[in-house]
């Protein structure tokens, strides 16, 4: 049995600041894992999304109500 593995790693909050490390972390655990996902607070400026959808990073829209609201 094929099980799907999936991660939600970070909450991006900072509305125009891409974390370089971030992407590293993304990419090494896309070797792992099936799907990776980021949380990221509505407030994250839509070119920052951009740059996720070029990569090909997965990221879920949260309200940006701190960590509980992430989870």
């Amino acid at each position: 049995m094929n099980v799907l593995k999936k991660i939600l790693i970070s909450t991006v909050h900072h509305p125009n600041v891409l974390n370089d490390e971030l992407i590293i972390i993304v990419n090494e655990l896309k070797k792992i894992f099936d799907d990776v996902y980021v949380s990221v607070s509505t407030v994250t400026d839509t070119p920052l999304l951009g740059i996720f959808k070029e990569m090909h990073i997965k990221y879920l829209l949260i309200p940006p109500h701190g960590a509980a609201g992430a989870r």
